[in-house]
């Protein structure tokens, strides 16, 4: 009897462990339909998934330690886990990610899912979204006309299309502005860069050189000289002191200049501009004498550029490489064959003795105003 009684409970048991475990099927696959109808919302068949996961490790420890009770918690977790594990493998597709493996199979899904108002939230936030989206564009936008604004701004502190420095900070940028300003035709806007140019009294002189070019064709000579010695006359640069004696007249220049190079003999400027005075451009026709003074001031001005009396007092490293490429040129031409023979010697005489005595020939390089001899002995 009491062996029929346990027979019985154990049948009991066995009825009770199988609904059970009917049920938990049931309701966990429920679940998972449930949580695929949703996905439009988010991922939640992922999300049960990983929590029946987490559920199923724990429950295992536990169980293994001796709690023997929690076996059917542990089962209905294995079931959940496995459920939503076949869901979410499922879902790995295009429409399956969007809208869940019922509604991309199965079309009265994706209505039930309309009718339950599912896709309309999905649309909601994709539409936030959207609207994030533009908004971003929007900010980015204006950052972007903020940064071209700047650049512009800088733009106006550096130059123009026309190469004006609209905000000079520098002599260096006055004097561009004055140069551009000249090429323009502005004169009234290159005097005043150049005036404030000169305010920096540096020691290079080719703006200076350049201001009385500028100045001989506004005034001509005696007005370029007078303005510009009463422009620099407060100067304290030595650069000043030079180039007025470039606006003195020929002769007194020369001698000006001749004076100015004994003092400084490694001011290179000063020795091409003496060259310049005695060059074949400047007088049209020269003597032997011109010739040697010439070729005398071109030796010392490479000379005094070799040693760096140059390159120190010019901006315009152009006008630097012109000087170089005049004087070599002059410099050649001057010491070929012919001339330089001419120059060391421009009297030659050749005799002849005959029956009444001997003829002499005399040949003169240039024209003479005056044949003079001396007969020794």
């Amino acid at each position: 009897m009491k062996y029929l009684k346990s027979l019985v409970n154990l049948n009991v048991y066995q009825s009770i462990r199988k609904t059970s475990l009917t049920i938990s099927a049931w309701l966990c696959t429920l679940g998972g339909l449930i949580a695929d109808v949703l996905t439009p919302i988010a991922p939640f068949a992922f999300y049960l998934f990983l929590l029946s996961l987490a559920l199923l490790v724990v429950l295992s420890i536990v169980y293994a330690i001796g709690k023997r009770e929690l076996l059917g918690a542990l089962i209905l977790a294995g079931i959940s886990c496995f459920a939503t594990g076949v869901f979410t493998l499922m879902q790995q597709g295009e429409k399956s990610e969007e809208v869940g493996i019922l509604a991309a199979t199965v079309p009265g899904i994706e209505g039930l899912q309309q009718q339950l108002g599912i896709l309309e939230r999905k649309l909601d936030d994709i539409k936030e979204d959207t609207e994030t989206i533009v908004q971003s564009t929007a900010r980015i936008e204006s950052q972007s006309e903020e940064v071209l604004q700047t650049l512009n701004t800088i733009k106006d502190g550096i130059g123009n299309d026309d190469g004006i420095i609209n905000t000079p900070s520098s002599p260096e940028d006055h004097y561009h502005n004055a140069r551009i300003h000249e090429l323009a035709g502005d004169y009234a806007a290159a005097r005043r860069s150049y005036l404030e140019y000169f305010k920096s009294d540096l020691p290079q002189i080719d703006p200076h050189l350049r201001f009385i070019s500028f100045l001989k064709i506004q005034e001509g000579t005696a007005g370029a000289r007078e303005t510009y010695n009463e422009l620099t006359a407060r100067s304290s640069s030595s650069v000043p002191n030079y180039t007025r004696r470039l606006l003195l007249n020929t002769d007194r220049r020369i001698e000006a200049l001749k004076e100015y190079f004994a003092e400084q003999p490694k001011f290179a400027p000063a020795a091409y501009h003496l060259s310049l005075e005695y060059s074949e451009n400047r007088l049209g026709s020269q003597t032997l004498a011109d010739k040697r003074e010439e070729l005398q001031y071109l030796k010392a001005f490479q000379e005094a550029d070799e040693n760096g009396g140059l390159l120190r007092y010019l901006i315009d490293q152009e006008l630097a490489a012109e000087w170089r490429t005049d004087a070599e040129e002059r410099r050649l031409s001057l010491e070929n064959g012919q001339s330089s023979a001419i120059l060391e010697n421009p009297v030659s005489m050749s005799w002849m003795a005959h029956n009444a005595g001997w003829n002499g020939n005399i040949q003169i390089s240039e024209p003479a105003l005056d044949i003079l001899w001396n007969i020794q002995g």
